[in-house]
């Protein structure tokens, strides 16, 4: 039996999954629109979507050992997203319902964090100590590495970004920094 991982990129367009071998071989890719504006029962289904076509129907028995996704906004406890500027999560408990549908462990990070160092360790950038990320997406977000170390702040404060909002007809900007 393979012993996999799952990878999940919750975008504000789009759910991007990936199944991985323990030695970080990609098996499999299921991208899936978010369906943000349709409200948050429909992510979740968008969500398990992704998950469910990288489980079935695998040529080989799989064990799936965990879990682990990147969203927008500000994660707790490695589970919770408290807020997202383009998704409709607030104080909303992802890993709650991860782990009660596959029954594997599940951790959760900011996208840009999560996605900064990946890019980071993937690229084996060993004499960069201090690197700065930005990321276009739906959004714009950064991160920064600090002395070989994720730097996260708290709440609002934990990453470089740029939320977008139209209320009563004016675009608005929030530009978050790390404190």
């Amino acid at each position: 039996m393979m012993r996999t991982y799952i990878g999940l990129d919750i975008g504000g367009t789009k759910i991007l999954g990936s199944l991985y071998t323990e030695d970080g071989i990609s098996l499999r890719r299921v991208k899936k629109k978010t369906k943000a504006s349709e409200g948050i029962d429909s992510v979740l289904k968008q969500i398990f979507k992704v998950i469910d076509g990288l489980i079935e129907d695998q040529d080989e028995k799989i064990e799936l050992l965990g879990i682990g996704a990147g969203s927008p906004g500000i994660i707790k406890d490695e589970r919770l997203v408290s807020f997202s500027p383009n998704i409709p999560f607030r104080d909303f408990d992802l890993g709650e319902k991860i782990v009660k549908r596959y029954n594997v462990p599940f951790v959760l990070g900011n996208d840009v964090n999560v996605a900064m160092y990946g890019e980071w360790k993937a690229a084996h950038i060993v004499d960069a100590k201090n690197v700065l990320g930005i990321f276009v997406g739906t959004g714009v977000g950064g991160a920064i590495i600090i002395n070989e170390k994720l730097y996260v702040g708290k709440g609002a404060q934990q990453s470089l970004g740029i939320w977008w909002s139209i209320q009563k007809g004016l675009l608005w900007m929030w530009v978050t920094g790390l404190s």
